[in-house]
């Protein structure tokens, strides 16, 4: 399965400190695993991305 992994560390700002790679380092955070072998468009992955977010907001901190 082709993946690509993007990761940043919790303080961090900016693209350039966003890791982006074929493997997971599992070093970072928060990691973002996209399944490339689903064929999504890059509207598609960053409408899921802001979907998840939205998740996010509206649930309570920390999940249970």
């Amino acid at each position: 399965m082709a993946e690509r992994f993007y990761g940043i560390d919790r303080g961090e700002q900016g693209v350039r400190n966003v890791t982006e790679g074929a493997s997971s380092t599992a070093t970072t955070d928060v990691e973002l695993r996209v399944d490339l072998a689903a064929n999504m468009q890059k509207d598609e992955v960053l409408f899921a991305i802001d979907t998840i977010k939205q998740a996010i907001i509206q649930d309570i901190w920390p999940p249970a």
